[in-house]
């Protein structure tokens, strides 16, 4: 659609305007449809996505993210728990201090407290690790190319 508002000299819809958010920090839009922002955690920085719409994000999600990064660690170490407890499958030897937190992402709008994670993983760099929380507990794991 963009490209044939282009050649019809339709203006392009500009983006919303980077907002800040109290408890996320600096969240800009994703044309995807979401918000992003990266926040601290132990010198390096974490990814954050929230769903919403231009407008903002979505109060419930943004209010489910700033509670899922006041819990960082201790979901971080679930989540790797969880991950290690499936790599016997796949006969790998993984240490959890090989895994560093990536990103956390609340972009379901029909479950707005549910959220996932995504790992690195040393010596596997094209791909990201992800663990899926239900009620706060894991539930799914995956690796992405």
């Amino acid at each position: 659609m963009g490209f044939f508002a282009n050649i019809f000299g339709r203006p392009k819809r500009q983006a919303p305007e980077p907002l800040q958010h109290p408890g996320l920090g600096e969240l800009v839009w994703n044309q995807d449809g979401w918000w992003e922002g990266s926040v601290d955690h132990q010198g390096t920085p974490v990814a954050v996505s929230v769903g919403g719409d231009e407008a903002g994000p979505r109060p419930d999600m943004a209010t489910a993210a700033v509670a899922t990064l006041s819990v960082l660690e201790d979901n971080s170490q679930k989540a790797v728990r969880f991950l290690l407890a499936d790599l016997p499958k796949l006969g790998a030897r993984i240490e959890p201090s090989q895994f560093t937190l990536k990103g956390v992402c609340h972009l379901w709008l029909d479950r707005p407290q549910d959220f996932w994670r995504e790992f690195d993983l040393e010596g596997d760099p094209h791909a990201i690790w992800r663990v899926e929380f239900e009620d706060g507990n894991p539930r799914y794991s995956g690796r992405d190319d």
